[in-house]
């Protein structure tokens, strides 16, 4: 047995700088190795799905039968990492698997209908939209408050959280001084209208009946 880690983007173009990278080493390896990365396609899944995995330590069988334990990493884009890093100087987004989210206290949206309708018309809190790009926030914030761009409207303060302890604490009831309970409590995430068209091209560019993902199964590439 031993130990691999595994990796979840929030962009594409994370994905395919890595891809493009792989194939370019896969080239100068074994046959079998250039063979399973000339077939390797981008796939796109939900964020839940890579939390959940991301919180576990699923195993995996290889090709060869030999089973591993495995480590998920979320990663996000070099722009969000840094802009991260400068809004947090704690050091904590210089830790492999941190994903910055970004939200304003004065930013709120309409309450879930589900809630609404599961708590009969009682729980009518508005959520706050989360991002995964600095840039999305500020530009959904303008097209809100202040469309024409006019500067007259004061521009909150944007702030940061990360994303594995922001689930930690809703799904775990964990708490935890990094986390605003209430944004954790009634947060909305919102992908990037870029993101969510990329994510359809994607599953077009899938196979009929290929899953996105194979839990429990990996493919053990190498050679000389």
């Amino acid at each position: 047995q031993g130990l691999r880690r595994l990796f979840f983007f929030t962009s594409l173009d994370g994905a395919n700088a890595v891809l493009a990278d792989a194939k370019r080493d896969a080239a100068e390896r074994d046959e079998d190795t250039q063979a399973v990365w000339a077939n390797a396609r981008i796939s796109a899944i939900t964020m839940e799905f890579a939390l959940k995995l991301a919180k576990g330590r699923p195993k995996a069988m290889a090709q060869n039968g030999t089973k591993f334990d495995t480590v998920y990493d979320l990663v996000p884009s070099l722009q969000a990492l840094s802009d991260g890093q400068r809004m947090d100087k704690t050091g904590l987004y210089n830790e492999q698997g941190r994903v910055p989210l970004f939200y304003m206290d004065e930013f709120e949206t309409g309450p879930d209908p589900e809630v609404v309708a599961a708590s009969g018309g009682m729980d009518k809190t508005n959520r706050i939209p989360v991002f995964f790009e600095k840039k999305d926030l500020l530009e959904q914030w303008t097209k809100k408050y202040d469309p024409d761009r006019s500067g007259k409207v004061p521009e909150p303060q944007v702030k940061v959280m990360d994303l594995v302890d922001t689930f930690s604490t809703m799904v775990g009831g964990m708490s935890m001084s990094s986390i605003d309970a209430r944004v954790a409590k009634n947060l909305y995430p919102i992908a990037s209208l870029e993101s969510r068209k990329q994510a359809v091209e994607c599953e077009k560019a899938r196979a009929d009946g290929v899953p996105a993902y194979k839990l429990g199964q990996m493919n053990a590439v190498g050679g000389k």
